[in-house]
């Protein structure tokens, strides 16, 4: 059976990214000493654009299973986007880079997400992809498992990629063994104006 190019094209960025997942960042930010899990707050360092990878927008992902958010389940934060407190809706002037930031890590808490993957609107269109491999020392302090220190990402999305003036952006911390993406945070609305 012969693949259409854009399935090979995705599965090649896939592949891609999973190996740069076990590569080391080349540099890294670390948070000041007391610097606390971001859950709520806006002041937590994210890792070093350096360790950051795109992927165009294209259609739906294929063989990734989107898991339903269960009740009491952390999977990471976004901490900010374009370097600003996340909130549940942004502006973005014409050809701004977007920037989002955060932590990863999978549901059982055991270590970081293999990758986070944002996605836009119902389709689950792919807007970006990186590695999650940041320094977040805060995040294995506060969660009590030091494999948890490198859990932080930094996703860049071109807005010329994403389709209409309106578009709803999710983050998935993504496990590759299961190939099972979980929620992180809500979605965002994003206004291109």
């Amino acid at each position: 059976m012969k693949l259409p190019n854009q399935i090979l094209k995705k599965i090649s960025v896939l592949i891609l990214l999973s190996a740069a997942v076990s590569l080391p960042a080349c540099t890294s930010t670390s948070p000041g000493p007391g610097t606390q899990v971001n859950t709520q707050s806006e002041n937590t360092p994210s890792p070093s654009p350096e360790t950051t990878a795109t992927a165009p927008a294209t259609q739906a992902i294929e063989g990734i299973n989107f898991q339903t958010p269960k009740p009491g389940q952390n999977t990471g934060f976004v901490d900010s986007i374009n370097n600003k407190p996340s909130q549940p809706s942004i502006s973005v002037a014409p050809g701004t880079p977007i920037q989002i930031s955060g932590w990863a890590i999978l549901p059982d808490a055991t270590k970081p997400a293999d990758m986070v993957i944002v996605t836009a609107g119902e389709e689950k269109a792919i807007a970006s992809t990186t590695p999650v491999n940041g320094d977040r020392p805060d995040v294995g302090k506060a969660l009590k498992n030091k494999a948890l220190d490198r859990s932080g990402w930094v996703a860049k999305i071109d807005p010329a990629t994403l389709s209409g003036g309106e578009v709803s952006l999710q983050v998935w911390g993504y496990n590759s063994q299961t190939k099972e993406a979980y929620p992180i945070g809500a979605s965002v609305k994003v206004v291109l104006k």
